[in-house]
C-alpha cells in the first residue's frame, strides 16, 4: 500500500478521525489522552482551524502515521522563498 499526504483540518474530517484513533489507543492502555502531548495537539488543533494553514498528515490507508505543518516564507540569506516544515508528532 503506499503512502498519502493528506491536509489535517476540521473540514474534511481528518483532525477528528486522529483524536479519536488517538483516544482508542490510549484507552486501551487505560490511559487519558488529554495527558498526552497537549502542546504538539493544541498547536495542531489551532492549525487544523485555519484554512490558510497547510498542515499534513502522512497517511498509510486510513491510518495518520506522521504531522507536520508546512509553510513558505522569505528568509535572511536565502534567496527567493524557502519551505518549512515543521514537525508536530
Amino acid at each position: 500500500m503506499d503512502y498519502q499526504f493528506k491536509r489535517i483540518s476540521i473540514e474534511n474530517g481528518l483532525l477528528n478521525e486522529l483524536w479519536k484513533s488517538w483516544d482508542e489507543g490510549c484507552s486501551k492502555f487505560q490511559e487519558e489522552f488529554s495527558d498526552y502531548s497537549t502542546d504538539s495537539m493544541g498547536t495542531l488543533r489551532s492549525l487544523a482551524e485555519e484554512p490558510q494553514i497547510n498542515s499534513r498528515g502522512v497517511c498509510k490507508e486510513n491510518d495518520i502515521l506522521a504531522i507536520c505543518q508546512l509553510n513558505v516564507a522569505h528568509l535572511p540569506k536565502y534567496t527567493g522563498k524557502v519551505l518549512r516544515v515543521r514537525i508536530l508528532h
